[in-house]
């Protein structure tokens, strides 16, 4: 038997009660607005009261019916497979219809294409940023400013800062994207006829997402690649200084450079080996230290014997060997260089380690010499002369001098 357009659609299976366009709502008749009637004639007894004509006031509009969003592609695919079943039956029973399940395949294809297609682009976009980002740290220009606050009191801008300050980039992220699962939403729906429609939307879907996953990559890697971390190593002592350098977290990346401030706190100075400037006197011999030599000098005409030089500092003293200087002839003068001949211990005592101003004022040292000698005189008898002084400076006083 062959059927007809207009014959009973029951035969091909469809019925109302199968029919699911009930739950789309019906489309309301266009609001019109009314016209005002007429205005009626006044009575005599409204004339005598005065009342005037009520003007016309027409009934409130009726809301307006909320637009139907966000229609899934299951209502899609089944409102297309109702309108298209009676043609699609039509054309089966001529022989001329097309495999639905190529035409599905064929969409389903150009689907997954398409989105491989959007996550190659966001891959591809994601590592150019990222590459461009880790790859700034060696092309731009680093300018250093230092800010120096003196903590100790003796600082003489006297030293290079030289250090190791490293750029590192910021932790970044590199995201995932994947399509297929809104591709593959197409082999949930037997739509027949209705693949096309639904692959169209399911498209637009994938199309709109991929626009936000787009969006959002540039926005959040702009973010995180704006700055990087500072990587500041600076040792704890430069030169002669104790100091603390303190360096940025971060530096914001700019195209003409990144500004670096860094922070030197200067805490202490050391000095190393304090030798004051010490003198000692009598009517027969000198004795004077400049810091670096100790002087012996002869005021007498006649020979002078050294029996003994005696270094004193802070709670110790040291016994010099005497090379050179048994004896010094009259009115002449001898010298060692007190560095050659110093123990440890008595270089440890005249050390000045790391010390600020603040400290240095409520400290002395103590520094001093005793020399035994004997004039040679031939009309007196031989006795053993002495000449010893022990002398405390400020230190602080000593250390402004240097």
């Amino acid at each position: 038997p062959s059927f007809e357009r207009n014959d009973d659609r029951q035969a091909l299976g469809y019925t109302p009660c199968s029919s699911h366009f009930s739950r789309f709502p019906e489309r309301p008749a266009p609001y019109v607005q009314p016209v005002a009637p007429a205005p009626r004639p006044l009575s005599l007894f409204d004339k005598l009261m005065g009342h005037e004509p009520r003007p016309f006031v027409p009934p409130p509009a009726p809301p307006k019916p909320k637009a139907m969003v966000g229609i899934s592609a299951n209502e899609v695919a089944l409102a297309a497979l109702q309108l298209n079943l009676f043609t699609a039956a039509e054309r089966e029973l001529e022989g001329g219809a097309v495999d639905s399940r190529l035409a599905a395949r064929d969409q389903y294809s150009q689907l997954l294409q398409t989105g491989q297609a959007y996550e190659a682009n966001l891959r591809s976009r994601q590592e150019r940023i990222i590459r461009e980002y880790l790859s700034a740290t060696k092309r731009q220009p680093r300018d250093f400013s230092y800010q120096v606050i003196d903590r100790s009191g003796y600082y003489s801008y006297d030293t290079p800062w030289t250090g190791d300050v490293r750029l590192l980039p910021q932790a970044v992220e590199r995201r995932n994207y994947r399509y297929t699962g809104i591709a593959d939403e197409l082999k949930r729906h037997d739509a027949s006829d209705a693949t096309k429609a639904v692959a169209n939307l399911l498209g637009e879907r994938m199309k709109q997402q991929y626009q936000r996953d787009y969006d959002a990559l540039v926005r959040d890697l702009a973010q995180v690649t704006q700055a990087y971390r500072v990587d500041c190593r600076y040792p704890d002592v430069l030169g002669a200084y104790k100091v603390a350098v303190r360096c940025p977290s971060t530096v914001a990346r700019t195209e003409s450079g990144m500004q670096i401030p860094v922070v030197v706190e200067v805490i202490a100075k050391r000095f190393g080996l304090v030798i004051p400037g010490y003198a000692s006197h009598n009517s027969d011999v000198s004795v004077v230290v400049d810091g670096e030599f100790l002087f012996i000098r002869n005021s007498l005409d006649v020979p002078l014997e050294v029996v003994s030089l005696t270094l004193m500092a802070d709670g110790v003293t040291q016994l010099v060997e005497l090379k050179g200087l048994a004896e010094i002839e009259p009115l002449g003068q001898k010298q060692i260089k007190l560095a050659d001949v110093m123990n440890p211990a008595m270089k440890a005592a005249l050390e000045v380690p790391f010390v600020s101003r603040r400290e240095a004022v409520s400290k002395v040292l103590a520094f001093g010499a005793s020399l035994r000698y004997v004039p040679r005189m031939p009309d007196r008898k031989t006795e053993v002369r002495e000449l010893a002084q022990k002398t405390e400076y400020r230190l602080h006083e000593l250390l402004s001098a240097r």
